[in-house]
């Protein structure tokens, strides 16, 4: 009987990012994961190969795309398509997460691109084995997303042809019943989703340390057959006076243990 199929399981290289690429990778596979979530910081990371020799024989899986210092890019709209064209070259690549951008300074030149994109991957060229995913971002009173903003990130994925990358602890910090949340948004919608505890204001704690109902949210996603990435995204100060290899393998088992 063949086994069932389970979420690849990820490591984002937030949780670390205050170490060397290779040193990260190193924790990502002694620890068990099944590959890296690379943030992209720097135009200094797009060269191809480099990644390749710096990060085997971990295999990086997802891209995010840069979400601040857009000028060392081009442009927010360049930091993108460079993402994207990276990803294109990197046969182990399956998703590219993404931030929305807003009607603000320094986004406006993506912003006005993307209002009139319908198919946002043919658009910017992303390879069929690609997925896109839009990020739910925090949001306050006035949301660009109108009064239930993730019913309309959902709406907005769908008419622009991408998925969604459903951030837990973003939900949190914008009040929003994470288990209320999965079950609004269509299924298949989903193809990436970042894993980490909230409280008040602080995000990307260790799951646990917050106050969202994770493991009921993990126990919902895997009755409801998700397949595709689980990617934990905590901040280093959760490694502070601990070995980051045996705390991760920890959590990766425990998180597993939902898909069997």
């Amino acid at each position: 009987m063949p086994s069932k199929e389970r979420p690849t399981i990820l490591l984002s290289t937030g949780c670390l990012f205050d170490r060397p690429l290779e040193e990260i990778a190193a924790i990502c596979t002694d620890a068990g994961f099944d590959g890296l979530e690379l943030i992209l910081s720097h135009p200094d990371m797009l060269d191809p190969q480099r990644l390749i020799s710096q990060t085997a024989p971990c295999k990086i899986i997802s891209l995010h795309a840069p979400f601040r210092k857009w000028a060392l890019w081009g442009g927010h709209l360049h930091a993108w398509k460079k993402s994207i064209a990276l990803g294109n070259q990197l046969k182990d690549v399956r998703h590219i997460t993404l931030h929305p951008p807003h009607f603000r300074q320094g986004e406006l030149a993506l912003f006005w691109w993307f209002r009139s994109s319908f198919d946002l991957p043919m658009d910017m060229e992303a390879s069929p084995r690609l997925t896109l995913g839009i990020e739910n971002l925090p949001w306050g009173q006035q949301s660009p997303f109108a009064k239930d903003p993730l019913t309309q990130l959902a709406l907005l994925c769908a008419q622009k042809g991408t998925n969604m990358t459903l951030d837990t602890c973003h939900l949190g910090v914008s009040s929003y019943d994470i288990l209320k949340g999965w079950k609004r948004i269509p299924r298949l919608l989903v193809s990436n989703i970042h894993f980490s505890d909230a409280s008040g204001w602080q995000e990307h704690l260790w799951p646990g340390k917050g106050n969202l109902p994770l493991w009921e949210f993990l126990a919902l996603v895997a009755q409801d057959g998700y397949t595709g990435h689980l990617t934990l995204e905590v901040t280093p100060a959760a490694f502070i006076r601990q070995d980051p290899v045996s705390r991760l393998r920890e959590q990766r088992q425990e998180m597993a243990s939902f898909f069997r």
